[in-house]
C-alpha cells in the first residue's frame, strides 16, 4: 500500500458496527404504565373487574355489603394460604404440602380443645405444628440441597396421614369448655362480654370463616 492511501484510510474515522450504550439503555426504559399494560396479571385484573361490573348490573345483590361479606368470609382462608404461597413462589420454590399442613394444623388445635386445654394452648399448639412442618421443609430445600417439590410432596402425604391417625378419622366437634371462646373469635364477638361494635368492620370477612374452618371442622 502507497504511504498517501495508508495516511488518508488511518485519518478517516472507523466505523462503529455496535450500538450506543445509551440507545441500548433509553430502549430498555419503560414507563409503569408501559409495565402494565405488558405484564398479563393487568390484564387478568381488568378482566376480573370488568366482570364485577357486568354482574353488579345484571343482578344490583351482586355487589352489596352483605354478598362481598360472604365472598371475603369463604375466600379467607385460601387467601391466608396464599400469602405463604406468594413468598416461596417468589424464591422459586414451590410448597404442594400447604393444604395437609393446614389439615393437621386444624387436628392438632382440635385436638387439645377437646382435651379441654385453654383455647390460647390450642391454638399454640396448633400454630407450632405448622410452623414444625415449615421448618422440616425449609432444612432439607435449604440445607440438604433438596428440591422443593420433592420434600413438599413427602410432606403432603406424611402430614394427611397424621391428620387422619390423630383424628381417628373420625369428626372433631367437642370441644370442651373454651368451645364458645373459640366461636366468638370466629365470629368477632370476643371478648365475650364486650360490647356491640367494638371490632373494626373488616374483622369478621377476614376472621370468621378462617376459625371456624380452622376449629369446627
Amino acid at each position: 500500500m502507497q504511504p498517501s492511501l495508508a495516511s488518508s484510510v488511518a485519518s478517516e474515522p472507523a466505523l462503529v458496527d455496535h450500538a450506543v450504550i445509551g440507545d441500548v439503555i433509553g430502549a430498555r426504559e419503560q414507563t409503569l404504565w408501559q409495565k402494565a399494560l405488558r405484564a398479563q396479571s393487568f390484564w387478568v385484573a381488568v378482566a376480573l373487574l370488568a366482570l364485577m361490573l357486568a354482574m353488579t348490573i345484571l343482578e344490583p345483590t351482586f355487589g352489596s355489603a352483605e354478598n362481598i361479606g360472604n365472598i371475603s368470609r369463604n375466600f379467607a382462608p385460601i387467601g391466608i394460604m396464599a400469602l405463604g404461597m406468594t413468598v416461596v413462589l417468589i424464591t422459586g420454590g414451590i410448597d404442594l404440602s400447604v393444604g395437609s399442613v393446614m389439615a393437621l394444623v386444624a387436628i392438632v388445635a382440635g385436638l387439645f380443645l377437646t382435651w379441654q386445654y385453654p383455647w390460647y394452648v390450642a391454638f399454640a399448639m396448633g400454630m407450632l405444628t405448622g410452623l414444625a412442618c415449615g421448618v422440616f421443609n425449609g432444612f432439607f430445600v435449604a440445607y440438604i440441597g433438596m428440591p422443593s417439590f420433592v420434600v413438599t410432596l413427602g410432606m403432603m402425604s406424611f402430614a394427611r396421614s397424621l391428620a387422619v391417625v390423630f383424628s381417628g378419622n373420625q369428626m372433631l366437634y367437642k370441644f370442651g369448655p373454651d368451645g364458645p371462646i373459640v366461636k366468638a373469635i370466629g365470629q368477632a364477638k370476643w371478648p365475650l362480654r364486650a360490647p356491640a361494635g367494638w371490632a373494626p368492620p373488616w374483622m369478621p370477612e377476614f376472621s370468621s370463616h378462617f376459625w371456624t374452618l380452622i376449629v369446627w371442622r
